[in-house]
């Protein structure tokens, strides 16, 4: 019999993270046992994660599935194995660095159980306060996000986002294989889902439930800025070459993906250069053999352009990021243009956390 939530982890080489996590939610599901099943996707690890799952998680006291990859083949694809083991009707896809906040399973199980509209595609969930990521204002549970929504402001931690197991399955499973390589399949899922469903919505869910990860993905901010551009252009170019023969695609969010294409090739010269004003020449100098790999072909003019901003006096850099700051002004490529703006998140300890907050401005 399908449960009502399945809990989906894909994890790659954080046996000891993921042992936390499924300790965590030993202690959550407790007499939700029937209700709930975890998915656990391992992408190659050789850290004896397989190992461990086999021996110490042979025999729990919850439905609990394995899939042991041979290889690393990139988050998105392990996160497309963690959400096909699932049968449940929702699917919370975690982190294995995440964690469940006490109590509330049993909240967000009786609300899944409560949604008649078949419209509700996906499910928020509201953030909690924790060290390193900030806490979002409460969202009351009938508050829905649109359709439009979902796809130019898809929910960017992937955490705190329950998938209706049908909506997925419903997509065109090709497409979907089509966002590999952009790092944030979840909200390559969120954009083809309002495509594929113009009355789409998703509700949110007023309890926190998602404890978040705080260590950084990426060893630097500006080496994680510069993945996460290298990521949404991948995603904007896609969706463009996907969708040139829609019509509705064409009418309602041709412009939005233009835009949001250039902001995206454009986004790596603009956050080296506000790396540079902002903290100076940084000592985790970036190498050739990082921009080769996340930019291909156009890797060796980024990095030339990176080393060339190394040289530039402090004046130089502050007159070019006021020239950029126009520009993106002019041609309204981002909503924020305000100098105030970038140095506070250029100010924070881990910016990519900021930018993902506030991802609806950027994306």
């Amino acid at each position: 019999m399908d449960k009502i939530l399945s809990i989906c982890i894909p994890t790659y080489n954080r046996k000891e993270k993921l042992s936390r996590l499924l300790n965590n939610i030993k202690d959550e599901i407790r007499g939700l046992e029937g209700e709930i099943e975890v998915c656990i996707s391992d992408n190659g690890s050789d850290d004896g994660t397989a190992d461990y799952l086999k021996t110490e998680w042979g025999n729990p006291n919850f439905e609990l599935k394995f899939n042991f990859s041979e290889k690393n083949e990139g988050f998105d694809v392990n996160v497309l194995r963690a959400t096909r083991m699932a049968r449940g009707n929702y699917l919370w896809t975690l982190g294995d660095d995440d964690g469940v906040v006490k109590g509330s399973l049993k909240k967000l199980l009786a609300f899944l159980k409560s949604i008649r509209d078949d419209h509700v595609k996906v499910v928020y969930l509201n953030r909690t306060a924790n060290e390193g990521v900030p806490g979002s204002q409460p969202r009351n549970g009938q508050a829905y996000s649109s359709s439009r929504e979902l796809f130019t402001a898809p929910m960017s931690f992937m955490g705190f986002i329950v998938f209706r197991r049908a909506a997925l399955e419903e997509l065109d499973q090709n497409a979907l294989e089509r966002g590999r390589g952009t790092n944030y399949m979840h909200a390559w899922a969120l954009r083809l889902i309002s495509l594929a469903n113009p009355g789409a919505k998703a509700i949110h869910f007023e309890f926190p439930a998602c404890l978040t990860g705080t260590e950084s993905e990426q060893s630097s901010t500006l080496r994680a800025q510069l993945v996460f551009s290298r990521a949404f252009f991948h995603q904007f170019w896609t969706l463009l070459w996907l969708n040139k023969s829609s019509s509705y695609f064409i009418r309602n969010y041709l412009s939005f993906t233009m835009k949001k294409l250039f902001f995206s090739a454009f986004s790596p010269f603009f956050e080296i250069l506000c790396e540079r004003s902002f903290r100076g020449r940084s000592k985790n100098r970036l190498g050739p053999t990082f921009f080769i790999q996340t930019f291909s072909v156009f890797g060796p003019i980024i990095y030339t352009y990176y080393l060339f901003l190394r040289i530039v006096p402090d004046f130089g850099a502050s007159f070019l990021l006021g020239l950029m700051l126009w520009l993106l002004k002019t041609a309204r490529l981002t909503r924020e243009t305000d100098y105030a703006y970038w140095k506070k998140f250029w100010s924070k300890k881990n910016g990519s956390d900021f930018l993902r907050q506030d991802s609806s401005k950027v994306q």
